[in-house]
């Protein structure tokens, strides 16, 4: 018989209270009016998650935020495209940059999860780059 889990409403408050302060600062969201951007800085390897859609605007402050945890020199960021619905040519060829630029600082970029008409532009993209 499985034992049921406590409703999320019932978890266990940290005792130490800088805990909750630590887990709370691993987890960023930044919200603008086309992208949402979730920046996840907990282990090893940083994971940036990315909804909606990345227009120039958006590649600014994602540009910021992957130059910020490139500082901390990690061996790899992920960047998941899954929940991206479009991405503009120029901001395709941006992150492509943003990876290469990565890998000169021995920073593995990784970008997953990229579908369709994202998938292809990027693709595209590195080829114009090289």
């Amino acid at each position: 018989m499985e034992t049921p889990t406590a409703p999320a409403s019932r978890m266990r408050e940290p005792q130490d209270p800088h805990e909750r302060e630590r887990r709370d600062a691993v987890r960023t969201t930044y919200v603008g009016s086309t992208l949402r951007l979730d920046v996840d800085d907990h282990g090893e390897a940083p994971r940036v998650a990315l909804a909606g859609e990345l227009d120039l605007a958006a590649m600014r402050r994602l540009r910021t935020v992957l130059r910020d945890l490139r500082r901390r020199a990690p061996r790899r960021i992920e960047v998941d495209l899954e929940r991206l619905s479009l991405i503009e040519t120029v901001t395709a060829a941006s992150l492509v940059r943003e990876r290469e630029a990565a890998r000169r600082e021995g920073v593995e970029l990784e970008l997953s999860g990229a579908g369709g008409t994202v998938r292809r532009l990027l693709e595209l993209a590195q080829q114009r780059v090289r």
